[in-house]
């Protein structure tokens, strides 16, 4: 984010430095530096010229007036460009194979950073630790294990979120049909065509199916897809997922207990109680049919239905419309409706250009920039914006959220080594306070650990999951037989040879210290 006025003021300030420079004693000089040293102890490394580093893979994009970056730059000394993808990483596989690799980039897997890893683009890290003190001390030994192959390091993790899902419900829909919060899927089936027989909505249409929902990779739907709270409750993951069960790596969706989910998903769907357009939703037409009364029940999470703007859309059809959490959890002989989570807590890790040990002064500058983004300092920065206009310090040295806070709605996306997370969320919605705390403390989690697994030779991780995700839609909807079960799971294991990938996954949670 070059400024031209920039520009001409360090060169000015370049001149005027010689001259001073030819004016003074040696000794006058050598005081300076040294007084120059000592005051930069605490502060980040700046350089005489501004550096520029390319940040490529940032998933939102940073409006024009984003005054967030320029602030970063002035603190540090460097220019940023910062290149959004929108999370798409096949812009960085591109970007890779032409040769035109970024000084920085955002990896949104490990398999993909291991792929990554043996293409030979990648900084080892390892002996630049150092350098990067908070960055060192800022992530476990278990952490810094999963972006660790051959004992080098090759990239810089991120820190985890706390859970935001659980199942959200029309409570205004409950009090009307006087049914209390289901506790047992016989209980949700009653509620549920309650609802769809009502027309609560007023239509005199036969138009509402009580549960709906997005579906897909958990990894693409953020652990937030509709059948979520169906899989937990039989103590399963997403169907295309690693687990860790009596101490071994398996894929969900092989278990006997994702079998029994599975039918208890399409008994609903017999009953005409779900969204037959589920696989084709996404975030916006779902919030649509939720807020037209098209449905009553769906999985997600509070940052996808209870902030005041999602609240505005949510009440304008029907201004009376209350969605609130689920508090009471399904309970199964298997398990307890809950939420799953990847064990790694965020997926994504920034990279560094291998390239750049001949460009030791740029390197010098990321190493500096990573470290920065690691103190308390930059956490305040990059988390809630800039002191006096979009937060202030009361006397008990609490962080008071000011109205400009609102505008930093693409700032997740700039917090490069993540946020600490509960004083983010709490503090930049606070009108969401009880629904986080909820589900960051109350809602159960189940782990899922396939974005830790190295993908093996041989093996394409992500045509097992397209195929796993699409036979399980037909099995949930019918157009595929139950009785046809086994042959599906036979089929994974000769023509998509998912042994491999399990043993690939043992090995590599063995090795990450998940299983002893």
């Amino acid at each position: 984010m070059k400024k031209r006025i920039t520009q001409l003021v360090l060169c000015i300030a370049l001149i005027i430095a010689l001259v001073l420079t030819t004016a003074c004693s040696t000794s006058s000089g050598s005081k300076s530096a040294e007084g120059d040293k000592s005051s930069t102890t605490t502060a980040p490394k700046t350089t005489k010229e501004p550096i520029t580093i390319t940040i490529f893979g940032v998933p939102t994009t940073v409006p024009e007036t984003d005054p967030i970056i320029p602030e970063l730059e002035a603190r540090l000394g460097i220019d940023i460009i910062i290149e959004s993808t929108g999370g798409d990483e096949s812009l960085l596989v591109s970007r890779l194979a032409g040769g035109d690799i970024p000084d920085v980039f955002r990896v949104t897997t490990v398999s993909n950073l291991s792929s990554y890893y043996r293409d030979g683009v990648l900084l080892n890290l390892k002996d630049y630790m150092d350098e990067m003190p908070n960055v060192r001390d800022m992530f476990t030994e278990q952490q810094w294990a999963r972006v660790t192959f051959d004992g080098g390091i090759y990239g810089i993790p991120r820190r985890p979120e706390e859970n935001y899902n659980c199942w959200y419900i029309r409570n205004d829909w409950l009090k009307k049909l006087n049914k209390e919060d289901p506790s047992t899927f016989d209980e949700l089936m009653e509620v549920a065509i309650a609802m769809n027989e009502a027309d609560l909505d007023g239509n005199g249409k036969n138009d509402t199916y009580a549960i709906s929902g997005t579906y897909g990779r958990a990894v693409s739907t953020f652990g937030r897809g509709a059948f979520e709270g169906f899989w937990t409750a039989y103590g399963v993951t997403n169907p295309e997922t690693i687990m860790i069960k009596d101490n071994k790596a398996v894929l969900a969706v092989t278990l006997p207990e994702f079998r029994l989910a599975t039918e208890e998903i399409n008994r609903f769907v017999k009953a005409g109680v779900v969204d037959p357009e589920i696989p084709a939703n996404n975030g916006d037409t779902l919030l649509e049919k939720m807020a037209t009364g098209k449905a009553g029940i769906c999985y997600g999470a509070w940052c996808n239905y209870s902030k005041i703007e999602q609240i505005e859309r949510l009440t304008s059809v029907f201004p009376d419309a209350e969605w609130v959490p689920k508090r009471n959890q399904i309970t199964t002989s298997y398990g307890v409706s809950g939420a799953t989570k990847s064990a790694s807590g965020n997926d994504a890790v920034y990279a560094i250009n291998a390239d750049l040990v001949d460009q030791p002064e740029k390197l010098d500058a990321i190493l500096n920039m990573f470290n920065y983004f690691a103190s308390d300092e930059c956490d305040l920065l990059l988390s809630f914006g800039i002191e006096g206009m979009h937060y202030k310090i009361d006397s008990n040295g609490t962080i008071v959220k000011l109205d400009k806070m609102n505008e930093l709605t693409y700032g997740w996306g700039i917090q490069f080594l993540g946020r600490p997370d509960m004083l983010y969320c709490m503090t930049k919605f606070d009108n969401c306070a009880e629904y986080i705390k909820y589900c960051a403390t109350e809602i159960p989690i189940y782990y899922h650990y396939g974005q830790l697994v190295k993908q093996p030779e041989g093996i394409n991780v992500p045509d097992i999951e397209s195929y796993i995700l699409e036979q399980v839609s037909q099995f949930i909807y019918g157009t595929r037989s139950m009785d046809e079960w086994d042959k599906f799971i036979d089929t994974l294991y000769k023509a998509y040879s998912i042994q491999t990938y399990v043993d690939a996954a043992n090995e590599t949670l063995t090795e990450l210290g998940y299983i002893k």
